[in-house]
């Protein structure tokens, strides 16, 4: 074999080397990172939610004067409100709940708002917020949403458990025997389906949110 032909073989051998090193190294770096990091991209859902226990509420304790609305009744039948979630994970084995900017309010009770994600982790995600409102008397409303997922695949189901409390202490005057607000609690179930898109496909990875609140 004439010298110039060896050498360049000899070239071509050692670039393919190179080259499956690189690859080689490449999968290990990405195997080691997905080991150890945040799995996959965020997650985005279609949710379907039942909010018949809040538009239907008849607790007499979640009203004012412990009555229920006693306007006339819608009952709705296999009707959901549709909304889009996104979960993503995060360092520290943390999850994010994205569900948009929602509103749930139960008769009386102060409402729920929902206006940043949720801080979560094994697919539950809780957030709290108190108010503290101090004057001739000083009312507290603590409001509590917790969202449970089954799971984080293609079809999970889960609950929204919502808690709204008031209180109200003696400052300067006496609190009112029959406050305006009162406390309550309901737990929503809902289904989703895993939407499988590309980062360009038309879905964005926002969560819009909804309103709901007892007719």
């Amino acid at each position: 074999m004439r010298p110039d032909v060896f050498s360049s073989l000899s070239k071509g051998i050692s670039k393919m080397r190179s080259m499956n090193s690189v690859v080689l190294s490449a999968a290990m770096v990405g195997a080691v990172l997905s080991a150890c990091g945040p799995a996959g991209q965020p997650r985005i859902y279609r949710v379907a939610i039942d909010v018949s226990p809040i538009t239907t509420l008849a607790d007499p304790q979640c009203f004012h004067s412990n009555m229920t609305n006693n306007a006339d009744t819608i009952v709705d039948t296999d009707y959901r409100s549709e909304t889009q979630w996104v979960v993503w994970d995060a360092a520290e084995q943390k999850q994010y709940l994205d569900m948009g900017t929602s509103k749930f309010v139960l008769g009386d009770a102060p409402s729920i708002n929902v206006t940043d994600s949720i801080e979560g982790g094994q697919n539950v995600f809780t957030a709290n917020r108190q108010e503290l409102l101090r004057g001739l008397i000083t009312e507290q409303r603590s409001t509590t949403i917790t969202v449970n997922f089954s799971d984080l695949g293609a079809t999970p189901t889960g609950t929204i458990a919502l808690d709204a409390e008031y209180q109200c202490a003696n400052a300067q005057a006496q609190c009112p025997s029959d406050p305006l607000q009162r406390s309550c609690k309901a737990t929503l179930n809902w289904v989703a389906r895993k939407i499988e898109v590309q980062q360009i496909a038309p879905y964005t990875p926002v969560g819009s949110g909804i309103s709901v609140s007892t007719r």
